[in-house]
């Protein structure tokens, strides 16, 4: 059984641009996710503190080479959940059968659309 990823409230909300807006970075803000050979990582998510259990608040994707996958990009997607507790959310790593591009050869429209510079380098490389 996996451990659970808790992540101060505090944490998250340094980390994480508001609502609809993508932030990028070249590896993960937060300890509890490894991303060593990641080729960026972005997050969005709700800033207010939610107080009830298991609503989701936040995503965090990472998108990695697929050196040994049958595609170019491999993405990954964790989701920020409350926990009942407003200072401590929980991070979940959604299953890859559930993410439709999980294996791709590019960006999908949600990251295309707001992708810094050196993000879209990356994808015409």
């Amino acid at each position: 059984m996996n451990k659970r990823k808790l992540i101060n409230f505090d944490d998250y909300r340094d980390n994480i641009k508001p609502n609809t807006q993508l932030g990028f970075g070249s590896a993960s803000p937060f300890e509890q996710v490894a991303t060593p050979k990641a080729l960026f990582v972005t997050t969005a998510g709700n800033l207010s503190p939610v107080s009830g259990t298991s609503i989701a608040v936040g995503t965090m994707e990472v998108c990695r080479p697929g050196e040994k996958d049958p595609a170019r990009f491999n993405f990954d997607r964790h989701v920020f959940y409350s926990t009942g507790t407003p200072s401590l959310l929980e991070l979940v790593e959604i299953e890859s059968e559930k993410i439709p591009y999980h294996w791709t050869n590019s960006y999908p429209s949600h990251i295309k659309k707001t992708a810094p510079k050196w993000v879209r380098d990356i994808e015409n490389s």
